[in-house]
């Protein structure tokens, strides 16, 4: 949401008006199978979106009113065999920062699109929501046909002074979660599916390849983003094999333990999987997840207040969702 209007994605991206629910317009991509996969971002008055086919488009934020078709005020499109586009777009310090699974990560004008830079990834895998804080953009790239060899990678945010430019540092493999990581506390945190949470040192470990400084293990998959507030990370988790209608939130420090493994503050049982990422506003703790217990199972948004220290949280309330939330 942005100056009063929501901006909601998938096969098109709509306007809407926060108060009274009128339509303001949608955007489209270039083509009938082109699908807005990821939330849009919005900076510099513009929403970011891109689609699973090769494009990443720029809109005026709050829609166009009439005509009711929204054009975009700039695209940029890949090339290559491998070309879709699949996360979030990440907009900071007026550049706008994405990735492909033609093996770039592309680093864009955020007033016209025009190409900076491009940082150099795996061609064929694909690649996750970009990061970025401390001058370093940080993404994951996942083989999609093992979901296990993956890699988070971290570049310098202004470049290298060339055209394409190799990665800072970069771990692996690991099958890391693709909604992208959270810089917190001097580390970077990210989920993964083999049901673990991870922490590196954001600024690198004086090598090309890293290793995590600590994990968690929660169980299930971790299918969504992490989020960070007050020296605590939050990750929910969804079904598994052997327990396929439990799913929890749960909270860590995010300076760790002191150890390897880390176990968490607190956890919080949603009785069904997480499906949207935790949000954190005015000590309160926001996240959809698929409810088993109401009768029948359903999309439900809970809030929850953020104890401190090791306490449990308090939930505050819960919405009944119509259709499914996913983030």
């Amino acid at each position: 949401m942005t100056g009063g209007v929501v901006l909601d994605g998938g096969y098109n991206l709509d306007f809407i008006d926060a108060k009274t629910g009128a339509g303001l317009g949608g955007g489209y991509g270039g083509s009938s199978s082109g699908e807005f996969q990821r939330p849009p971002s919005v900076a510099y008055g513009l929403a970011y979106v891109s689609d699973i086919e090769h494009s990443v488009y720029a809109f005026n934020s709050t829609g166009c009113g009439s005509p009711m078709v929204c054009t975009p005020i700039w695209k940029f499109s890949s090339s290559g065999q491998f070309n879709d586009f699949n996360g979030t777009p990440a907009a900071v310090n007026n550049v706008v920062y994405v990735a492909a699974a033609d093996g770039k990560l592309y680093a864009l004008n955020a007033t016209t699109g025009a190409l900076l830079w491009a940082g150099l990834l795996p061609a064929g895998e694909s690649p996750g929501t970009v990061s970025v804080a401390g001058g370093v953009a940080y993404v994951t790239a996942l083989n999609p046909h093992t979901g296990l060899d993956g890699a988070l990678y971290a570049f310098n945010a202004t470049g290298c002074g060339a055209a394409t430019c190799n990665p800072l540092w970069s771990t692996g493999p690991l099958a890391l979660d693709l909604h992208g990581p959270v810089v917190a506390n001097g580390s970077v945190f990210i989920g993964s599916y083999d049901g673990k949470l991870y922490a590196f040192t954001a600024a690198g470990c004086g090598t090309t390849n890293c290793s995590p400084v600590w994990n968690a293990t929660i169980g299930g998959i971790i299918p969504t983003a992490p989020a960070a507030a007050n020296g605590v990370v939050y990750i929910g988790s969804t079904n598994s094999a052997s327990a396929p209608q439990t799913g929890h939130v749960y909270a860590f420090n995010a300076n760790g333990c002191g150890s390897a493994t880390c176990s968490s503050l607190w956890s919080f049982d949603t009785h069904g999987p997480v499906t949207a990422s935790p949000v954190i506003v005015n000590g309160a703790l926001y996240f959809a997840g698929y409810n088993s217990q109401q009768p029948p199972s359903v999309d439900t948004l809970y809030c929850l207040r953020i104890p401190s220290g090791t306490g449990q949280p308090t939930p505050v309330g819960t919405v009944i969702a119509p259709k499914s939330i996913k983030r």
